[in-house]
């Protein structure tokens, strides 16, 4: 971004041999991916995923009263849940877990004063809209405040774009969003998020390490593929994959054991093995492609699942009056046709036993 400051939101950088034109800041992105989706679906080609696919404090306040200690949280409880709707919709913008969004230009493309020609690699930086000070007050604090409003109601921002925007926004942006609110809000119902013995609030450390494909040796070979493949610099990216890729087939194998009727897929593997087993004349459900799909659902899923919930445990350990408070704040939120299960404590349940909340210590 320190180059936006010098050369404007919209400017041109060689990554390796590749002319690329970078995106920086809510205005350029927006009219990039939401004003020209159509132009610029096309995705350009990555070099490691190209190998891998084969070619191919308050929020527990407010969840207290809104919901008690023995309901579990159930999706449509967001809309009463407007706090901890906010620290989430806050740990995605703070943590900028996908810092850009490469497209590619499907035809020339006329953007703003730019000629973009067809096939024109464009790197949307998501993280300078998550992060520009023109969208958000704060935007280098974690502050759940974007989110909420003066009366403390929800606030839908313009430049909350975790998931990018336009033609090719995050397919599963609807289930992550599902899947983050009933993990996060289980978990603080039942535990309390403490740093390490010995560790302040104060000293965790927020500063985000590069994991990866954002690894310095996988950026490398995403720019020199060639020389990537001489320096072996993809290896510990696909000797990774290849471990899971092991588990989905043992998985795949078990699964395909046991004969289900159709209508009875209890998961996606499920659904896709049904198809596989039916009539396929493109041969389109082999197990190799089973697997790839499987495969892209963890990556794209699972893993960013998993590092944003990690995120939100750090960042409530650091922040303790957010997670203290959030939790039992809402009861005003609930309404008569919405009553609450059980009798709103500080306690959660463990079926009708109440247990006093169970201090974590982040590792």
């Amino acid at each position: 971004m320190q180059l936006a400051e010098q050369y404007g939101p919209v400017f041109t950088v060689h990554l390796g041999h590749q002319k690329t034109v970078v995106l920086t800041g809510y205005e350029a992105v927006k009219k990039a991916l939401v004003g020209a989706g159509q132009e610029l679906a096309g995705r350009p080609p990555i070099a490691i995923f190209q190998l891998i696919n084969g070619g191919g404090g308050l929020v527990q306040q407010e969840l207290d009263r809104v919901l008690g200690p023995a309901q579990l949280p159930r999706p449509e409880d967001l809309r009463a849940l407007p706090y901890t709707n906010a620290v989430l919709h806050e740990v995605q913008r703070f943590i900028t877990l996908l810092p850009h969004a490469p497209r590619c230009t499907v035809a020339d493309t006329q953007l703003g004063p730019y000629l973009l020609p067809k096939g024109t690699p464009v790197l949307a930086l998501l993280n300078s809209v998550l992060l520009d000070e023109t969208q958000w007050e704060t935007p280098r604090q974690f502050n759940p405040g974007h989110f909420l409003d003066a009366d403390g109601r929800f606030v839908k921002r313009p430049a909350f774009l975790p998931f990018s925007a336009g033609r090719r926004v995050c397919v599963g942006e609807s289930l992550a969003r599902s899947e983050l609110f009933l993990l996060f809000a289980g978990l603080l119902q039942r535990y309390r998020l403490l740093p390490p013995p010995g560790l302040s609030a104060a000293a965790l450390d927020t500063t985000p390490a590069p994991a990866f494909t954002a690894r310095p040796s996988a950026q490398l070979f995403n720019l020199y593929p060639r020389l990537g493949a001489l320096l072996q610099l993809h290896r510990p990216v696909l000797r990774k994959i290849e471990e899971v890729r092991a588990i989905l087939r043992a998985l795949l194998e078990a699964r395909r054991r046991r004969t289900l009727p159709r209508g009875s897929e209890r998961s996606y593997l499920d659904a896709l093995i049904q198809q596989g087993q039916g009539k396929d004349p493109e041969g389109l459900f082999t197990e190799a492609n089973v697997v790839a799909c499987v495969l892209d659902m963890v990556m794209a899923g699972t893993e960013t699942t998993a590092a944003t919930l990690q995120w939100a445990a750090l960042l409530m350990g650091k922040h303790p009056r957010v997670q203290k408070s959030s939790f039992r704040r809402g009861l005003a939120a609930a309404t008569a046709d919405q009553p609450l299960q059980g009798t709103p404590t500080l306690s959660p349940t463990c079926g009708s036993t109440p247990i006093a909340p169970w201090p974590i210590h982040l590792p």
